[in-house]
Order: C-alpha cells, then structure tokens, then sequence
C-alpha cells in the first residue's frame, strides 16, 4: 500500500509536470500610421528645433556684428576672415576628429562626397558655394555699416520673394498662384519701409539687396547639392565654410597688404571675434540642417 501510494504520487507529480501551460496572446502588430505619426512629429519637433536655434545664433551674431564693426571699430574684411576660420575649424573638427583620435585609423576616414564624387564635379561645386559665401558675408557686413540692424533685416524679409524666382529658374520648383500673391505685401512693405527709414542709405541698401539675392541663390543651390549629390549639413557646413575661406583669404590679403587689417586689434575684440565665430558656426550648421528638411520657399520663410 505504502508502495502503491508512493507511486501515485509520482505520477501525480509527473501528470502535472506534463500539463501544457497556455502561452500569452502574441503583441497585435504595430499599427503603421501610428509609427508614421511618430516619424512625422519626431522629424517636425527637430526642424522647430533647429529653427528656433538658427534665430538665437543668427541674433547673437547679427548684434555681435554690429557691435564689433561700431563699437569696436574692427575691420569688415578682418571680421569675415575671423568668422570663416573659426566656422572651418570646427566643421573639421566635427568630421575629421575621430579619424584623428583613432591615430589616423584608415578605417576611421568618413565618407563624404570628396571621396565618391567625381574630384572636378566636387571642386566646381564648392567653388561656386565658396564665392557665394564670401560675397554674402562681405556685402552684409557692408550693410550692418551704413544701415541699422532692423532695417537690414527688414531688406532680408523679401527673401521669400527672390526664392521663388531662383527655385523656378535653378530647380524647375513651381508655387502656387496663392503663394505668389502672398509675396506682394512683402515687397509693397519694404518699398514703403525703405522710403520712410532713417538709417536708408544706397551704399547700405544696395549691400543688403544683393546679400539677399545671393543669400537666395546659395541656399537653392545648397539644397540641390543636399538633396541630388549625397551631402548632408554637416559636411556640406564644412566643405562650404573651408572653400570660402580658401577664396577668401588670399584676397583679402591682397587688398589689404600694408594696411591697418591688424592695426585695432584689442583683448575685448579678439574676445568677441572668438565668440561671434562659434554662433556664427552653429548659425550655418543649423541653416544647412533645416535647408535639408525643407523646400526652398519654405526655408526663405522660415529662416529669412
């Protein structure tokens, strides 16, 4: 009895050793329009990011212009100069740091289009970005000089307006009939700001109409190069910035030979050059982030 009951009990032990225990009801599979909500707010929450970004860089370094070229009496041409190196610096910085790091780890070279790109395809882009961004740079410092910072800005506002008709001309990009009677409110007011502002000179209005021209015209090439060749806005921030200052610096060495580019040269300038060139750098980096999310008409909107 002892005996039967011992192996009862094994098999009782045993029967339930054996019983199947029912498995949790599988996960119900992701719903995709969910998951493209979630796309579409992460990339929105990142471009607003960017953006609010570029407009407290973009005003740092807009007062900081101002108050080194007025106040501190520092050179345009030194100014510029300073601004390219530092923007270049740091670009390198930020794509050629980790191979540097790594001892110069071959496997640590970044791809980039100098490397996929065609060598003549690749140095005629960046010369045509190069002379655009020296321009850009030199004739708004221009302007911060004969005009008031608000009125250069108000000039950078009819942005949109030179967008459209380089995006049509340089990208086949059409807008509608209501965006482009939208811009005409944005040309009657500057024309009207322009008759009645105080600060209004030829010299300064002229350099802060140009500016905006060719501001347009590099941003609508940068978003071609951005979306048709492989860069993205960080090494398009560098290739850019280095190939401007490459322009750059050889002229305005010559057209300052033996003169006072160095001559004012103070611990607060030197101070405030260090700092303008860092925002200035993230103002780029930022630009060319945003450049890369949006069309060209909603760029010149975004970040005039």
């Amino acid at each position: 009895m002892k005996s039967l009951s011992s192996r009862e009990t094994v098999v009782r032990v045993e029967d339930d050793a054996i019983t199947p225990v029912s498995a949790p009801p599988p996960p119900p599979p992701p719903n995709p329009q969910d998951e493209r909500s979630t796309k579409i707010f992460s990339r929105s929450a990142q471009i607003i990011l960017f953006i609010a970004g570029w407009y407290i860089c973009s005003g740092v370094t807009l007062f900081g212009n101002k108050h080194m070229l007025s106040t501190l009496h520092a050179h345009p041409d030194l100014l510029a100069m300073s601004q390219m190196t530092i923007t270049a610096t740091m670009g390198a910085t930020k794509i050629f740091g980790p191979y540097v790091l790594s001892g110069f780890d071959r496997s640590k070279i970044p791809s980039t289009p100098f490397n996929t790109l065609p060598r003549k395809e690749f140095m005629t882009d960046m010369v045509i970005v190069g002379v655009m961004r020296v321009v850009t740079v030199i004739l708004g410092l221009v302007s911060l000089k004969f005009i008031a910072v608000s009125f250069t800005e108000t000039v950078k506002s009819s942005a949109p307006f030179f967008t459209v008709v380089f995006a049509r001309i340089m990208l086949n990009e059409r807008t509608s009939l209501m965006v482009n009677l939208s811009l005409v409110p944005v040309v009657v007011g500057l024309a009207l700001c322009s008759a009645n502002e105080l600060s209004f000179t030829a010299i300064g209005f002229g350099a802060a109409v140009l500016t905006n021209c060719i501001d347009c015209i590099q941003n609508v090439f940068s978003k071609k190069l951005l979306s048709t060749k492989g860069y993205n806005y960080v090494n398009l921030q560098f290739f850019t910035s280095a190939a401007a200052l490459v322009v750059q610096l050889p002229v305005m060495l010559y057209l300052n030979w033996g003169s006072s580019l160095f001559g004012d040269v103070t611990k607060d300038l030197v101070t405030s050059l260090a700092i303008n060139g860092v925002f200035f750098h993230l103002q780029s980096v930022m630009a060319y982030a945003v450049m890369g999310a949006l069309a060209a008409i909603l760029l010149s909107q975004a970040i005039p």
